[in-house]
């Protein structure tokens, strides 16, 4: 029987709430996501699971009225490094870049496009128009 491999170069995040580990450091070493990562990555995924360390809330909380939660004093203890929110606000303004290994440089990670369909009405379409990061949409 022949393998097909649809998994290879597939990327992969690893999504879980990040508020029942108890500890980071261990969900590190013996988290879920490492079992399940190392079984993609033999199937020729790319694994993306330790993006983010944190959410990040320290600077969002008077914008959005929010009470303090037990997720607050963690990050004030352990201060995240690479912070989900802020990673998510500047995708409002820029596409990440990713490593193209055929040009031999970066160029953007056009995997962060998003699309949004009315599933009722959908009968097809086509692309009226790109844009670059940082350029406002029509």
């Amino acid at each position: 029987m022949k393998e097909h491999h649809f998994l290879r170069g597939a990327r992969v995040y690893l999504s879980g709430p990040m508020d029942s580990v108890a500890s980071r450091a261990d969900e590190k070493k013996f988290g879920w996501r490492n079992r399940v990562g190392d079984f993609l990555r033999a199937h020729g995924a790319i694994v993306f699971g330790n993006l983010f360390d944190g959410f990040g809330f320290a600077d969002y909380p008077e914008r959005f009225s929010w009470e303090e939660i037990a997720m607050d004093e963690r990050e004030r203890l352990q201060s995240p490094q690479k912070p989900l929110l802020p990673f998510l606000e500047r995708l409002t303004r820029e596409l990440p870049e990713r490593w193209d290994n055929r040009l031999k440089k970066y160029v953007p990670n056009d995997d962060w496009l998003l699309w949004e369909f009315d599933e009722a009405s959908f009968a097809g379409g086509k692309v009226r128009q790109a844009h670059e990061s940082g350029e406002p949409p029509e």
